[in-house]
């Protein structure tokens, strides 16, 4: 009944905002364990576009702009081709898709070194338009299941330390240490939003948090504030009409969060393609307050004191 008098109260909105989320899930991946050069850490510079991390990467020896997106399974590369060979399945927050796989000769990010790996191959082309440059493609956790990744959005800059090197070579405190659970490629927490019990990934390629439409109508209405229509594009490039909100509560292991935005869609094809529950995703709203680093070896989170 709340769904529907919000929408009936909004139906009068011509101009919605628009958000992008650059989350993948592929069935089966390929994983490989090669490794990096014994550099203890790299520091690269990055720039927000829409929400989004863009560095500079090297694939196959031709440098360029990929997004860093700790919610897809590796690498991606962008194809603007018709049709797409050696395809597999995979599923975005639109719901299931068709990517295609590639080999990668090399692939060169500050200390992390790949070659002869798997990639996939998708048309991120609305992702270019959102961002305004070219877009090279997509880095995810094949890439980064070996480090600790160290994000500071106020300085626009990212480290990648090889595990457990953070805390000797930086002069930050940490503040709270979150565990996390691998649901396929996807770091999880616990966490409660609006009051009500969440399991959600942390993906930094999502320009908004998100959440599954059934708690839309679960968390309490004096709990959402500036509710609004808005469009939400996944990486099958498909616009769909959302529920938005400003939530003041999210708690974190008893650490309060400051208000954020949260997009309501449906997260039933997520969920059964990774065969457990997944309530959301953190994205942009969540990593831009935070000075955090995540540690995939150890499986820990850490919000550091800046």
């Amino acid at each position: 009944m709340k769904k529907l008098f919000c929408l009936l109260l909004l139906s009068s909105n011509l101009l919605l905002a628009q958000s992008n989320i650059a989350f993948l899930h592929v069935e089966n991946p390929v994983f490989d364990s090669s490794g990096a050069y014994l550099d203890e850490f790299s520091s690269s510079s990055f720039e927000l576009a829409s929400g989004l991390v863009i560095v500079k990467a090297a694939i196959n020896g031709q440098v360029g702009d990929f997004i860093l997106d700790t919610g897809s399974p590796g690498i991606v590369l962008n194809s603007h081709k018709d049709e797409i060979q050696n395809s597999c399945a995979a599923a975005g927050v639109g719901g299931q898709m068709t990517i295609g796989t590639v080999e990668v000769k090399s692939f060169e990010w500050g200390i992390i070194r790949k070659e002869k790996t798997q990639g996939f191959v998708l048309d991120v082309s609305h992702l270019e338009v959102a961002c305004g440059r070219e877009i090279m493609g997509l880095i995810g956790f094949d890439v980064l299941k070996n480090y600790e990744l160290f994000f500071d959005y106020k300085n626009k800059t990212v480290k990648v330390f090889n595990a457990g090197e953070v805390e000797s070579l930086t002069n930050l405190k940490v503040v709270k240490s979150i565990p996390f659970t691998l649901m396929g490629h996807v770091p999880v927490i616990s966490a409660k939003v609006g009051g009500k019990r969440a399991y959600l990934g942390l993906d930094s390629g999502a320009e908004v948090n998100l959440l599954d439409s059934r708690f839309f109508d679960k968390i309490d209405l004096k709990s959402l504030t500036d509710i609004e229509q808005e469009f939400l594009t996944g990486l099958d490039n498909q616009k769909h009409p959302v529920m938005a909100a400003d939530i003041e509560t999210t708690q974190v292991r008893r650490h309060c969060l400051p208000e954020m935005r949260y997009v309501f869609t449906d997260l039933n094809t997520l969920s059964a393609q990774f065969g457990s529950p997944l309530d959301g995703l953190l994205g942009f709203p969540f990593f831009k307050n935070q000075v955090i680093s995540i540690n995939y070896k150890n499986r820990k989170i850490y919000l550091w004191d800046n």
